[in-house]
């Protein structure tokens, strides 16, 4: 499907409206296409801005041009979407500062993919008059959107390649190293087709772990990962030679001198960078793979993220160039008057589509450090909550939303999944009684634990969920399972078994809950595909499941080892720790 395809190449714009256009104004009936449009709504990886669109300020009742511009959207409506962009295109020609012509044809030419020209019009859009701020500001970040302008740079990771002669001496000097760690991973799945795999892999700190950390943890000092390092013997072909992935910011000559400090000399030294492992300047500096010399408590890698954060976008970002402001950074960019716009865009792209990874950071930091205007609370009675736009609805306070307002702002934001407005408004409705008989609390309760930013948080509504559940005789069979999975990520076994006790003492004849139960413990290792339990199993792959289950509900992510070497994903912490490949 072509809404698809446009997705997958981050067109988003387009492949939204193409989308819709397929779903509502060509009226046809396809599932697929429904479904496929839900998906893209729902994406974390779509931009909120992309999930919305610019509504201008209505035209006037007189405007000489109103006659027209019906016909256009006329036009639309009969699926005739480039006769329609014609329609437009003349208006815009005879009436070039009209808000709502402007507007409607970037959305159209936006729909089309016909990005240049689209986001030619949505910033001459910003610079008509008497516009709101907030819509002009909205109107440069589709714009950038639209043209796949990044809020930081893309960066690589760089694969150094070289020879040497003796491997049990380089081994022994690798193995012997305070700086270097080895990793326990499946060697296999480094073999390339028809070639050996690895004898080793390793990880190089940029500094030797100290042997006991002060607690609580200071992130000064926890060494980084700065790259992997495979090791491959002699083969008929070639010498023996290292593979290092540098996934960190490193001047790379230094790095070869004390790689070659550490495992002696080497010889035909190549690098390159690894072009199809991308990750942005951003993400690697906010999510650095710090190693960590023991099980960590969420709360510490919370601490830790919150942090780094603040140091990255207070300081780092702000004196980071930038292509998407000609070159500039952010601090110099602030300061120049065609440019100030952008840094605004950029800053609100970066509150809407990375909150969930930014720890509740308040980014009002940056622009009162930069001199731009702040974003503030909105109040409910000044707005109409079904038009307000997706990026603005985190703003509105909870507690001061009518029934009616709350509802509207709960189902907006989880139709595009803005999480930490979802949460606002989900934890504000599972407290008001009025709303029992109108929503599915139990599934605002889920969404709840399954978004909450760490385990305390998690633990908090589900004891909430299972008090409402339990005064209302309902099972407590789900938040159970969703117990289960928390206490795994806990590393807490007594948990995990009390847990399971229950459930299979008094749910487990519940329709769907033997199942849940069997597919869970399959998953983490605890029972074969045969349903035969596996203890020796159980224990290494909970972890590794409760890694993973930490992850998805926006906790830290701990990955397993360098088959991350592209570096951090966006939104999740690389903490590593041992026994964990």
């Amino acid at each position: 499907m072509i809404g698809v395809l446009l997705q997958s190449h981050g067109d988003f714009v387009a492949a939204r409206g193409f989308l819709s256009y397929f779903v509502t104004i060509a009226s046809r009936s396809d599932e697929n296409a429904s479904q496929a449009l839900v998906r893209l709504d729902s994406s974390p990886e779509v931009p909120l801005i992309a999930k919305d669109s610019i509504l201008p300020p209505p035209p006037a009742e007189n405007a000489p041009w109103l006659q027209a511009y019906r016909d256009a959207i006329q036009v639309l409506g009969q699926g005739r979407m480039r006769a329609s962009v014609q329609g437009l295109r003349k208006l815009v020609e005879q009436y070039p500062k009209e808000p709502a012509l402007i507007a409607n044809l970037a959305t159209e030419l936006g729909w089309l993919n016909e990005t240049e020209q689209s986001a030619e019009l949505w910033r001459r859009f910003t610079l008509l008059p008497d516009l709101d701020h907030e819509l002009v500001v909205e109107a440069e970040a589709l714009a950038q959107v639209t043209l796949h302008q990044p809020t930081s740079d893309l960066v690589f990771p760089t694969r150094i390649t070289c020879s040497f002669d003796n491997l049990d001496a380089v081994m022994e000097r690798l193995l012997s190293s305070p700086r270097v760690i080895k990793s326990y991973v499946d060697l296999s799945q480094f073999a390339e087709e028809d070639q050996p795999p690895p004898k080793a892999v390793f990880y190089l700190l940029n500094r030797e772990p100290k042997e006991e950390l002060a607690k609580p943890l200071v992130r000064g000092d926890l060494p980084i990962v700065l790259g992997d390092v495979l090791v491959y013997g002699r083969q008929t072909d070639r010498p023996a030679r290292l593979e290092v992935d540098v996934t960190a910011e490193v001047d790379l000559d230094q790095f070869i001198s004390e790689l070659t400090e550490i495992v002696g000399e080497l010889s035909d030294v190549t690098r390159e960078p690894i072009e199809d492992e991308p990750t942005t300047w951003l993400s690697r500096n906010l999510y650095p793979r710090w190693y960590v010399g023991g099980p960590l408590e969420q709360s510490e890698s919370k601490q830790l993220l919150q942090e780094q954060c603040r140091e990255v976008l207070l300081d780092k970002w702000l004196r980071q160039p930038c292509s998407t402001l000609n070159g500039k950074s952010p601090n110099e960019a602030a300061a120049d008057f065609n440019l100030r716009l952008r840094v605004e865009a950029m800053i609100l792209r970066l509150e809407t589509e990375e909150a969930s990874a930014m720890q509740g950071f308040d980014f009002n930091e940056v622009r009162r450090k930069l001199d731009l205007p702040t974003r503030g609370p909105i109040d409910p009675a000044s707005v109409d909550v079904r038009r307000l736009p997706f990026v603005r609805l985190e703003r509105l306070p909870a507690d001061k939303l009518d029934d009616e307002q709350l509802l509207v702002a709960l189902r907006r934001t989880q139709l595009v999944m803005a999480v930490p407005a979802l949460m606002n408004f989900a934890r504000e409705a599972v407290g008001r009684p009025s709303l029992d008989a109108r929503i599915n609390k139990f599934e605002l309760f889920r969404l709840l634990v399954e978004t909450a930013p760490d385990s305390d948080s998690a633990m908090h509504f589900l004891a909430q969920g299972k008090a409402f559940a339990s005064a209302r005789n309902e099972s407590l069979a789900p938040f159970l399972l969703m117990e289960m999975q928390i206490h795994i990520a806990r590393r807490d076994p007594e948990s995990v078994q009390r847990v399971m006790s229950q459930l299979q003492s008094k749910h487990l004849n519940e329709p769907g809950v033997a199942e849940a139960l069997y597919q869970f413990l399959y998953m983490i290792g605890a029972v074969g595909p045969d349903g035969q339990l596996a203890p020796e199993l159980a224990n290494d792959q909970a972890e590794a499941t409760g890694a993973a289950a930490v992850g998805s509900s926006g906790g830290l992510w701990t990955p397993d080892g360098p088959a991350s070497s592209g570096g951090s994903s966006e939104g999740g912490s690389n903490v590593w720790l041992p026994g964990m490949d």
